[in-house]
């Protein structure tokens, strides 16, 4: 679903959506390798972790979603997204994305344009922050 045209101004919002981290992600292996501080509520506590604690994988993916949702096939063409982590994000966190264009510059083959996004927990402090440029013919 695209949302963005080469005309999209400065300041426009990318839709915002929330994922809760589930178990069924913590546990699967491309989300959780093999690291037990992942799976494993003793081993978590255990370095210091109220819980088993997030991959940055996740919200990531959830990140890039968000451009995908926006930007579309650009997304695939000519982008780059830079993430962040700042705060742990644990098992059962409902984290919600949202991201705004901050920026847009004409160049040859269309308009270029610079997204911040983030990740909120369900106490509004960011997790995770990233930028991502996109060029949209």
């Amino acid at each position: 679903m695209i949302q963005v045209t080469p005309a999209t101004p400065v300041g426009t919002a990318l839709p915002t959506f929330s994922r809760t981290i589930t178990s069924a992600i913590m546990n699967s292996r491309q989300w959780a390798g093999t690291n037990p501080i992942h799976v494993d509520t003793a081993i978590a506590k255990a370095q210091g972790f109220e819980r088993p604690i997030a991959t940055g994988h996740i919200l990531s993916a959830y990140m890039q979603e968000a451009c995908i949702r926006f930007f579309g096939e650009h997304f695939f063409c000519d982008a780059t997204i830079d993430v962040r982590f700042i705060h742990p994000f644990f098992l059962n966190d409902t984290v919600t994305i949202g991201g705004v264009i901050k920026s847009a510059k004409k160049e040859a083959g269309g308009v270029r344009f610079t997204a911040d996004l983030w990740c909120t927990n369900e106490q509004s402090e960011k997790v995770a922050v990233a930028v991502a440029t996109v060029l949209v013919a």
